[in-house]
C-alpha cells in the first residue's frame, strides 16, 4: 500500500523512492545470498534451513570477491575439521568472508613464529576468533609482546595462550593490568606473578580486582596465612580455583571425621594444596589414615604430608 500525504497543496508519494530503492538492492543482494547459501550447504554441510539462518547474519557482502572454498581449504590444513568450521560459521559466518592472504595468513603467521603449533591454533580460532578481526601492528603484535614483558618469555607467552585463547582478546590487558597491581600490592614478586598466570591464566582475566582482592583478603583475614609467608601463594592458587561451595563440601568431609575448624585451617596453613584433592580422594584418605591405621586429626593436621607408605603408628597419636 502506497501511503501519500497532501504538502504544499500537492500528493506527494513519500515512499516511490523507497520501493524504487528496495526493488534494485533485493535484485542485487539476493542472488549474493543464494549463492553464499550454496557455499554453506556444499562446503560445510549445513541444511537449506541452516544456511539461510547463518546467511541472515551477513549483510553488505560482496562475494564474489571471496573465496570461501579457499577459506575453507586453508583451515582445514591448519588442523580444523568440518564440524569446527561448520560451529563457527553458524554463530560467526562474516568470518568465512575473511581475506586469507591479506588478512588471515599474516596473522597466523605471527602466531607460528611465536611457537605456536598448528593444535594450538586450531584452540586460538576455536577460542579467540575475535583476534583476526583486530590489526596485526595495532593490536596484535602490541599485545604479544606485553604478555612476553609479563611472562618472561616467548614459552610462558605460548603456555598461556594454549591455556586460555582469550589472553590475546580486547579486553585481557586492562583487566590483567589492574589484577597485577593488586598483586603487587600484596607483595608478589614478578616471578611469582608469571608462575600464577601460566598456571591458570583465566583468573586473571575473568576475574574483576575486586574477586581477586576478596580471595586475597580472605586467605589473610579468615584463613590466618599472612602474606609475607611462604604459602600464601599457593593458598592463593589454591582458593581461586575453588569457589566457595567446593570449599565448603571439603570442609564438611573433614568435619564428619571429627576435625575441628582450627585443626582443618592449622593443616591449610601449613599445606594449602590438600585441599586440591577431589571429594572422593579426600574421603578415601581420611578413612584410611584414621579408620585404618589410627591416626586423629590433630596430628594430621600438623603432618599433612604424610603419604600411604607410613605403616608405623604412634600410639599417642590413635584416636
Amino acid at each position: 500500500r502506497i501511503s501519500k500525504l497532501r504538502i504544499n497543496g500537492g500528493e506527494r508519494n513519500l515512499f516511490c523512492n523507497y520501493f524504487l530503492n528496495y526493488s534494485t538492492n533485493l535484485a542485487a543482494v539476493q542472488p549474493q545470498n543464494h549463492l553464499f547459501i550454496g557455499c554453506l550447504e556444499r562446503l560445510l554441510g549445513f541444511s537449506r534451513e541452516e544456511a539461510i539462518s547463518a546467511a541472515g547474519k551477513v549483510q553488505y557482502f560482496k562475494l564474489y570477491k571471496k573465496d570461501i572454498g579457499l577459506f575453507i581449504s586453508y583451515f582445514e590444513n591448519l588442523g580444523l575439521d568440518k564440524t569446527q568450521m561448520k560451529t563457527i560459521a553458524s554463530s560467526d559466518p562474516k568470518f568465512l568472508l575473511t581475506n586469507v592472504e591479506k588478512t588471515l595468513k599474516p596473522k597466523i603467521r605471527v602466531l607460528e613464529e611465536l611457537g605456536l603449533s598448528r593444535s594450538d591454533l586450531v584452540k586460538v580460532i576455536i577460542g579467540c576468533r575475535s583476534v583476526f578481526g583486530r590489526g596485526l601492528d595495532s593490536f596484535i603484535r602490541p599485545r604479544i609482546e606485553y604478555l612476553r614483558q609479563l611472562l618472561g618469555s616467548d614459552k610462558g607467552v605460548v603456555l598461556a595462550i594454549k591455556r586460555f585463547p582469550r589472553l590475546l582478546d580486547f579486553y585481557a590487558e586492562t583487566r590483567i593490568q589492574a589484577n597485577v597491581v593488586l598483586l603487587k600490592k600484596f607483595g608478589w614478586r614478578d616471578e611469582q606473578i608469571a608462575k600464577f598466570i601460566s598456571r591458570n591464566p583465566r583468573r586473571v582475566f575473568i576475574q574483576k580486582p575486586d574477586w581477586v582482592e576478596d580471595v586475597l583478603q580472605r586467605i589473610e583475614n579468615d584463613y590466618g596465612i599472612p602474606r609475607e609467608s611462604p604459602m600464601f601463594y599457593y593458598a592463593v592458587d589454591v582458593i581461586s580455583l575453588l569457589g566457595k561451595e567446593n570449599i565448603e563440601r571439603k570442609l564438611e568431609i573433614l568435619r564428619s571425621f571429627g576435625w575441628s575448624d582450627a585443626d582443618i585451617w592449622r593443616m591449610f596453613r601449613s599445606l594449602p594444596v590438600t585441599f586440591n584433592m577431589s571429594v572422593d580422594r579426600a574421603r578415601k584418605s581420611l578413612d584410611f589414615f584414621m579408620n585404618e591405621l589410627g591416626y586423629d586429626s590433630g596430628y594430621l593436621a600438623s603432618h599433612p604430608k604424610l603419604d600411604r607408605k607410613s605403616t608405623r603408628l604412634n600410639s599417642s597419636h590413635k584416636r
